[in-house]
C-alpha cells in the first residue's frame, strides 16, 4: 500500500492518477549481462493496480508481472504444479564415474552416450524427450529427405557457385577458443577501465574469434574439397596445411531458399513446436567448435560426414566456468591468404562465455 508519489518519479510519463492506499507496481530492471559498465540511472516507472483489490485479483496481477504461480493462500496454482513437475523431471546424466575418494571422477570413466531410437510419434517424442530436455539420436529421420542424395559437391558448384557466402576462417581448425592475450599485438597497451577489469576472472586470456571473408560459393567449395583432390588445381582461400574454412549459421531461407524444397519437416515434432531458424553448416571436417550454450532447442540433421557432440548436463553447471573474457578477432588478408592477429583496438568487446 503506497500513498501518492510526486510527479517527478515518472520519467517521460504522465503520473498515474492515484489515491491514498492505491497500489503501484514498479518493474524490476534486469541486469544487462552483455555490458560491464554501470547501468544508467533510470527513474522508476509505476503501473497502478486497477480494479477491485480482492486477494484473487492482486495475486493474479503479481503472477502476471513477476512470473510467479501462486494461489491466494500461497500454494502453487495449477500452472505452477505443472511447471514444477516438468522441472523435477528434467533429464540428468547418470553418474558413471567411480571416483577417487576425493570427490573427483577417474579419468578413464566411460562417457555415457545418447540413446538411439527409431523415428517416434509426436506424443512419445514430447513426453520422453522434448518435455524433459533429454538429448536423443533419431535414426533414419532423414530417410525421406531429397537433400540426402541431392546435396552433393557438384550440386552446390552447379547451382550456387556464383553466390557470395560469408565464411569463417581459422588457421588450425579451432573456432572460438581461449588463449593468452600475450600472443596479440598491443595487449600491453590495452586500456581497460578498472571497474571492468575487476569483473574479469581471467584477465590474461582472450576469446579468439575466427577471421571472416566473403567469397563465391565455388571458392569455398574449392577450399574444402582440396584435401580430397590434391592433384587438382583447386585453390584454397587461406594458406597453411590446417587452415579451415567453415560455412556456419548460414540461413537457408535468406540465402538459399530453393533448398527448403529438399527438406521434409520432422514427423515427430508436436504441433505446438515452431521452427525458429534453419541454418546450413558445411566444412571439410577440420573444424572444432568450443564449449557454448544455445538459446533454443536444436535438431541437428547430419546429411553427410560425421559430427561428434559433447553435451554437459545443466544439473552440474557448477562444474563449468562462466565469466567475462575480452574478445580478439583474427585478421585475414584475402589477397595474400595470410593470417595476423588484429590489434586489440579493432576487437575491444568483452564477452560472457562458458568454458
Amino acid at each position: 500500500q503506497l500513498s501518492e508519489l510526486p510527479d517527478d518519479n515518472f520519467a517521460g510519463q504522465n503520473p498515474p492518477q492515484t489515491q491514498a492506499r492505491d497500489l503501484l507496481y514498479f518493474a524490476r530492471h534486469p541486469r544487462d549481462l552483455s555490458c560491464l559498465h554501470p547501468p544508467p540511472k533510470v527513474k522508476p516507472i509505476a503501473e497502478p493496480v486497477v480494479g477491485v483489490h480482492t486477494p484473487g485479483h492482486l495475486v493474479d496481477f503479481v503472477n502476471a508481472r513477476c512470473g510467479t504461480y501462486r494461489n491466494p493462500d500461497g500454494t502453487l496454482n495449477s500452472l505452477g504444479v505443472k511447471r514444477g513437475k516438468l522441472l523435477n523431471n528434467l533429464f540428468d546424466v547418470p553418474d558413471t564415474s567411480s571416483g577417487n575418494g576425493d570427490g573427483e571422477a577417474e579419468s578413464d570413466s566411460k562417457v555415457p552416450e545418447c540413446e538411439r531410437i527409431a523415428v517416434p510419434d509426436a506424443r512419445s517424442f514430447f513426453d520422453n524427450y522434448l518435455s524433459i530436455s533429454k538429448p536423443v539420436i533419431v535414426e533414419n529421420a532423414l530417410a525421406n529427405w531429397t537433400a540426402v542424395k541431392k546435396w552433393t559437391n557438384q550440386f552446390f558448384y552447379q547451382h550456387f557457385g556464383a553466390r557470395q557466402v560469408h565464411v569463417k576462417l581459422s588457421p588450425d581448425g579451432e573456432f572460438e577458443g581461449c588463449e593468452s592475450e600475450s600472443k596479440w599485438a598491443g595487449h600491453n597497451k590495452r586500456n581497460m577501465p578498472p571497474h571492468v577489469r575487476r569483473q574479469i576472472q581471467f584477465p590474461d586470456l582472450v576469446v579468439v574469434r575466427p577471421a571472416t571473408t566473403d567469397v563465391p560459393f565455388s571458392a569455398f567449395m574449392d577450399h574444402i574439397t582440396s584435401r580430397d583432390r590434391p592433384n587438382k588445381s583447386h585453390r584454397r582461400i587461406a594458406h597453411g596445411g590446417n587452415a579451415s574454412a567453415y560455412l556456419e549459421y548460414t540461413s537457408i531461407p535468406n540465402y538459399m531458399p530453393e533448398l527448403e524444397d529438399d527438406i521434409t519437416p520432422m514427423p515427430f515434432l508436436p504441433s505446438g513446436v515452431h521452427r525458429e531458424h534453419l541454418n546450413l553448416w558445411l566444412s571439410d571436417g577440420n573444424t572444432l567448435g568450443k564449449l557454448h550454450f544455445d538459446p533454443f532447442d536444436n535438431i541437428l540433421a547430419q546429411i553427410d560426414g560425421v559430427k561428434e557432440v559433447t553435451l554437459f548436463s545443466p544439473h552440474h553447471n557448477e562444474q563449468l566456468y562462466e565469466g567475462y573474457i575480452p574478445e580478439a578477432i583474427l585478421d585475414f588478408s584475402s589477397g595474400a591468404g595470410d593470417w595476423s592477429s588484429a590489434p586489440f583496438a579493432a576487437s575491444s568487446h568483452t564477452l560472457l562465455v562458458m568454458f
